[in-house]
């Protein structure tokens, strides 16, 4: 599959337009019809320009799945001089597809210093060689706005724990 990133839709999204202005100086539609089909046209590039930063694979702010396989972590903490409150980005796969060998998903999560501690404990374990699965410890916690705990008097919470991948028993030969 050829990969033209933003200039292929640069050029996509002209071409279209081009077209869209020759239907509507050319055409005997009224002109309410004609402003409508340009406004709507314009929309919708917008709106899938929005959306490619979720197809290139760029982190999401979503809801990650409730128990998942740990493959990689990016942490980037808040920068009073930039005035960036920060990010963790964790790659996970779905445990239910990890026996199919799922694809890993960029998931974004605002940046709290327990779930730094935590992140920071697996990743010192992954570097050692050891695998690691993780999961919610609360079920309404997978949200992503769940990783601020108000019954907390507004401190945060880390609501993510993290287990070794325990290795496959072979039977013996």
């Amino acid at each position: 599959m050829l990969n033209l990133g933003y200039a292929g839709l640069t050029v996509a999204y002209g071409f279209v337009a081009l077209l869209l202005l020759g239907v509507i100086l050319y055409s005997r539609w009224g002109w309410p019809v004609k402003a409508a089909g340009a406004v709507t046209a314009a929309a919708f590039c917008l709106i899938s320009y929005a959306s490619i930063p979720d197809l290139l694979g760029w982190p999401i702010a979503q809801n990650p799945p409730h128990k998942f396989r740990l493959h990689a972590v990016y942490v980037q903490q808040p920068d009073k001089l930039s005035k960036s409150k920060g990010a963790i980005n964790l790659w996970l796969t779905d445990a239910k597809d990890m026996a199919k060998g799922g694809v890993p998903r960029a998931f974004q999560f605002p940046y709290t210093a327990p779930l730094h501690e935590v992140v920071i404990n697996a990743t010192s374990r992954m570097n050692k060689g050891v695998p690691q699965m993780g999961e919610f410890t609360n079920a309404h916690s997978t949200a992503v706005a769940g990783l601020h705990d108000p019954a907390s008097g507004g401190a945060t919470t880390a609501p993510l724990t993290f287990f070794d991948i325990p290795d496959p028993l072979f039977p013996d030969k």
